[in-house]
């Protein structure tokens, strides 16, 4: 696989067509107008996505049974997400950036509007700008309503189950090696999960 001197010995592969132009994309940036002022939107980073979708998992909410009953408070994460990508301008009217170590230019965090100033705003225009945004970052698709969510609560809950019965199963016989039709298997419950 590699060298004494740590190069790579195996085979490389030539890019695929689909990422051939990834050079060439460039974030997309809005400069828009609130209540007077200018602001920049910026398309949303993967760091930010990636946390929000983590914040949606943390707020499920369990019984006390360990039952998923909910998720609460989602709402606030439309506008973490809105606050995230939108930056006040420097003092020229510029979208101010940070160089990162391997050279790539993204937005400067501490440019971020204020959440209070994004709580303030309507929620017309909040709206507007969290589509703008789930539009940009791909989001669309990925958009979960109310009735995908109590799909992945039910099969999280699924998982559940079938996992407490396994363990209940493993306390008083060894366990089976194979499962019955109507006990949905990890891989079973994630990829209905994921296949939405």
């Amino acid at each position: 696989m590699s060298s004494k001197n740590g190069h790579y010995k195996g085979r490389i592969l030539p890019c695929p067509v689909e990422l051939q132009n990834l050079n060439d994309l460039e974030p997309q940036v809005y400069l828009i107008p609130i209540r007077g002022k200018q602001y920049y939107v910026h398309e949303p980073l993967s760091k930010d996505i990636i946390s929000i979708r983590n914040a949606r998992q943390a707020m499920m909410k369990f019984d006390g049974e360990g039952k998923a009953i909910g998720i609460g408070n989602v709402y606030d994460l439309d506008l973490t997400l809105v606050q995230k990508c939108t930056y006040r301008p420097d003092d020229n009217g510029n979208l101010k950036t940070v160089s990162l170590s391997d050279g790539t230019v993204v937005p400067d965090e501490q440019m971020r509007v204020d959440p209070n100033v994004v709580r303030n705003w309507t929620n017309d225009i909040q709206s507007k700008l969290h589509k703008l945004i789930s539009k940009m970052g791909n989001l669309d698709e990925e958009e979960e309503t109310i009735e995908s969510l109590e799909m992945k609560i039910q099969g999280f809950q699924k998982l559940l189950d079938a996992k407490k019965r396994l363990r209940s199963s493993a306390k008083n016989e060894p366990l089976p090696t194979t499962t019955t039709s109507d006990e949905p298997t990890d891989r079973d419950v994630v990829s209905s999960n994921f296949s939405e």
